[in-house]
């Protein structure tokens, strides 16, 4: 079994993931109560520091109409990496991390985070359950 240190992200990434979404629009414009923030049609997958100020591994996902949008179906990234995954759906499902065997709800328009460590190297699936979608496939070295 796979020794997995796996922290969710809740409230205290709003401001991170306000910034990193702000940085896909024009940032002058007041955000509508309730409305999705923009978003670029694929992201990077980018750096951050984590909670212990430990370098982060951030792969941004958004799902609408039923299509996945990101840079690369495949991430690649050395055992013990911190990874934050933040994935934007249009419909309400639930992101399931195999191998780590953790859930998160989505909810319709707000991003949700999952920030996890894998110390051991395989190659793991991020898909949707009610979907039935494969996000991305995350290839631990």
């Amino acid at each position: 079994m796979h020794r997995v240190r796996l922290t969710l992200v809740a409230a205290a990434l709003t401001a991170s993931l306000t910034t990193l979404s702000a940085g896909c629009g024009d940032s002058s414009e007041e955000p509508t109560p309730g409305a999705r923030p923009p978003t670029a049609a694929a992201h990077s997958p980018t750096s951050a520091a984590g909670a212990d100020g430990a370098a982060v591994r951030v792969v941004e996902v958004d799902v609408a109409d039923g299509q996945v949008s990101t840079d690369d179906d495949r991430v690649e990234v050395a055992a013990g990496t911190a990874v934050r995954l933040v994935v934007t759906s249009d419909v309400d499902d639930e992101l399931h991390v195999h191998g780590v065997d953790q859930t998160a709800e989505l909810i319709a328009g707000q991003p949700t985070a999952v920030e996890f460590t894998v110390d051991e190297p395989g190659v793991f699936e991020v898909e949707t359950h009610e979907s039935d979608l494969l996000l991305l496939q995350l290839l631990v070295r």
